[in-house]
Order: C-alpha cells, then sequence, then structure tokens
C-alpha cells in the first residue's frame, strides 16, 4: 500500500499567507527608495565623477539662462525623468549632447611630452568610446541618483506603468541596440566623433615593455624627483608596483594597498653553495574583476597568482630588497631579536637541517598594508 504523500504546506492556513503577502508587499514597495542596488566603489567613485561634472555643467547653464530669462531654469535632476518620457525631444536631447562637446574640449591637461618644451596642454579626450563611456557612467549615475526614487515614488502611488517608463539602460545583444539613451551613442558616433576628431579605434599600439623600458621609468623616477614630487614611501611603492606590472604583467588594481600577509619572506640555503644563506619573496597577487558567476568553489583556488623572487645584482630591479627592507623598517617580522639591515638579517639564521625557514609575521601585522599605494 502506497503511502498518500502530504504537502509540506498542509498545516498552512490561507488568512496567515494573505497576510505575509500583504505585509512583505508593502515593505518591498517602503524601502525601494531608500535601497539602492550595490555598486562596486570604484565604479561608484567614477560616476559620481562624471555626475559632479553633469551637475556643474547644469549649473553653468542655470545661471546663463537666468541671465537672459529670471525665469527660466535648469533642474539637473528633473531633467532626466524629461529625458526618459520624451528621449526625442530635440529641447532634451541639446543639453546632453552640449555637455559631452564640451566635456571633450575641456580635458586640457598639462602632460611631459618628448621635445624641447618638456610640458605641453594635451587633450585627455581622444576617443569616441571614452565618451560613450562617460555616456554609460552618466546614464548609470542618473538612474541610481534619480530615476530609481521616481520609479518608487511612482509604484507607492499605485503607477506601476508609469514607473515602468523611467528607465534610460540600453538594451544590447549582438547587433541589436535598444533603448532611448542608446540614441546619444550614434549620436557620439556619427556626428561628435568627426566634429571634434575623435578616434574610432585604439589610440595605442599595445607594445610589451622589456627592461630596458623599466629601467629608463625607474631611473626617472629617482633622478627626476624634482618633476614627479613624492614622499619616500610613496616612491618606493611605486618602485615596487612598477617592478610587478613589469613581472606579471597583473592589472594595477591588483597591486593597490598590498598587505604583508600576500609576501612570504623565506630563508633559504643556497644550492650552490650550502655554506651561505638566500631570502626568497613569494608574492601572493589576487586577481580582481572576477564575475560574480565566477565566484564559486571551482574557481576560489585560482583567485591569485604566485611567484618568487630572490636577491638580484642590480638594485633598480630588485623588488626583493624592496619588500624585506619595509618589513624591517616596520619591524614586522616576528623573531627573536631585530634586524636592521637585510644583511643583518642573513648573518642570523641558523638553518639546521631544515635547508629553509619561512619567517612569520609579528602579531596583527599581516594585515596591515605593507606597500601602499
Amino acid at each position: 500500500m502506497t503511502a498518500q504523500r502530504q504537502s509540506r504546506f498542509s498545516r498552512v492556513d490561507q488568512e496567515s499567507v494573505n497576510t505575509l503577502l500583504q505585509a512583505y508587499t508593502v515593505s518591498a514597495i517602503e524601502e525601494e527608495g531608500n535601497e539602492k542596488p550595490f555598486v562596486a566603489p570604484g565604479t561608484k567613485a567614477q560616476r559620481d565623477r562624471i555626475w559632479v561634472a553633469w551637475t556643474d555643467f547644469c549649473e553653468l547653464t542655470r545661471k546663463k539662462e537666468a541671465a537672459i530669462d529670471s525665469r527660466s531654469g535648469f533642474d539637473s535632476c528633473r531633467f532626466w525623468v524629461d529625458f526618459a518620457q520624451d528621449p526625442s525631444n530635440p529641447n532634451v536631447l541639446a543639453p546632453i549632447q552640449t555637455f559631452l562637446h564640451k566635456y571633450v574640449e575641456s580635458s586640457y591637461k598639462e602632460r611631459v611630452v618628448l621635445g624641447p618644451e618638456e610640458r605641453a596642454m594635451v587633450r585627455t579626450v581622444n576617443s569616441a568610446y571614452s565618451v560613450i563611456e562617460v555616456w554609460r557612467r552618466l546614464v548609470a549615475a542618473a538612474d541610481f541618483n534619480v530615476l530609481h526614487v521616481e520609479r518608487a515614488a511612482l509604484r507607492r502611488n499605485g503607477q506601476a506603468q508609469k514607473a515602468g517608463r523611467l528607465v534610460l539602460m540600453w538594451e544590447q545583444e549582438g547587433e541589436k541596440r535598444e533603448g532611448p539613451a542608446y540614441s546619444i551613442v550614434r549620436w557620439i558616433r556619427q556626428t561628435l566623433t568627426p566634429t571634434l576628431g575623435l578616434e574610432m579605434g585604439s589610440s595605442y599600439e599595445k607594445v610589451e615593455a622589456i627592461a630596458a623600458d623599466i629601467i629608463v621609468i625607474l631611473t626617472a623616477l629617482y633622478q627626476r624627483a624634482d618633476d614627479i614630487p613624492a614622499t619616500p614611501l610613496t616612491r618606493v611603492s611605486v618602485h615596487h608596483a612598477i617592478l610587478q606590472l613589469g613581472t606579471g604583467g597583473f592589472c594595477p588594481g591588483c597591486l593597490e594597498d598590498t598587505l604583508y600577509k600576500q609576501f612570504t619572506i623565506s630563508i633559504v640555503r643556497d644550492p650552490d653553495d650550502p655554506t651561505l644563506v638566500k631570502p626568497i619573496v613569494t608574492y601572493r597577487i589576487d586577481r580582481n574583476k572576477i564575475k560574480e558567476a565566477e565566484k564559486t568553489v571551482k574557481y576560489r583556488k585560482n583567485t591569485s597568482v604566485a611567484h618568487s623572487t630572490t636577491l638580484v645584482p642590480f638594485p633598480l630591479l630588485d623588488s626583493a630588497s624592496l619588500v624585506i627592507a619595509r618589513a624591517i623598517q616596520m619591524d614586522a617580522l616576528d623573531l627573536d631579536v631585530s634586524y636592521r639591515s637585510l644583511s643583518d638579517l642573513l648573518q642570523r639564521p641558523r638553518l639546521g637541517e631544515t635547508g629553509r625557514i619561512d619567517i612569520p609575521w609579528k602579531g596583527a601585522a599581516h594585515t596591515n598594508c605593507a606597500i601602499p599605494i
């Protein structure tokens, strides 16, 4: 005789279900205006910079309009609601087009150049794709700062259909692109690019850096210190980062504020001369830009890259000495005695029969920043 299957919810009364549904619906609507989607700190900082530039532009526009007509005004927030509702309106498109045009024209900055003048004012936005990225960030910032709140308010007032139309993000699937914001992308490519002489392709060629290039950069870092003002620690940190970039081709973001626990300092017996010892520094560089979908058990073992180095007879290319000197300076090594120099450290350890010792970090030093940058 087959046992009759009993539903998991057989003892749940309908009235309690309805009460919970209503409570959670009301709670979600009330909190929607306050809770905003997660945005990585770096991405948020980029969007905030573009948003500040936009509000500055709007303030300039508002003052000029007010000088002509005191009744006129330009609301940097209300504008996005108008744009979402009628994206083809020329009066709405014009401020965006003017903003992006002036954003490029005002991107001149003083740069070091090759030539007798050494410095010149150079336009820093030269690619159409850079302008498109600015537009993407501005759209995201507008949705985050303005439209998200407007949609929540409309839904609370029972206007869900109207709220659903306050969306700027464009959908992209292969060559098919839709959405009110994409009309600006098309304008950037077809009109702004030839007007301002922007590049549609890559404005640079990726060339592998060789040892000679790194030596030139590091030499300038110290010999042209007057032109590159920085504290001694910052200069050493940049020195270390350049060596790591040249060694592993890591993303610059992977090298920000490296912690002591990402280094292992070892003293090993010299295989060529057992009477001598040499230091080995093992680096663990954590990967960044890992997609959420890849943060599974399968990928967690591959979230960092490790490599080792020892002393080299050329100080500019000796990253191991930089790390060990920094550890000695901060007294971060957990040893019986304090060491004042690398040579002092190499003369003290007694390896015995092990042939290798890993020097632990003192106390909570492993969580401290070793190379701030």
